[in-house]
């Protein structure tokens, strides 16, 4: 059976990024515990900000074997073959 898990990575003032939106603050043992737990899932599921950051910061998309979706209001999709799926609709409205 499949599993669904969330990883989000808050601070103790409750925020997921600083403004200068860069993730520095998280220790590097988090880091390689949460990327090893992403090369595990088979789908992947980010907003726009997370996907970009990880982009510009590991040179190139990192999960190129797992189904990506990422939501967002914009479809800037840079990994167009690297199996990522933007979610541009909204379905709560």
């Amino acid at each position: 059976m499949k599993q669904i898990k969330s990883y989000i990575a808050v601070s103790l003032d409750g925020f997921i990024a600083p403004p200068d939106k860069e993730l520095d603050w998280i220790p590097q043992e988090v880091k390689f515990l949460l990327n090893k737990e992403y090369e595990m899932a088979d789908n992947l599921l980010m907003g726009a900000n997370t996907y970009l950051y990880l982009f510009k910061h590991w040179g190139g998309w990192p999960y190129k074997s797992q189904r990506s979706f990422v939501v967002s209001h914009y479809h800037n999709n840079v990994t167009r073959n690297y199996n990522v799926e933007f979610l541009l609709d909204n379905p709560f409205f």
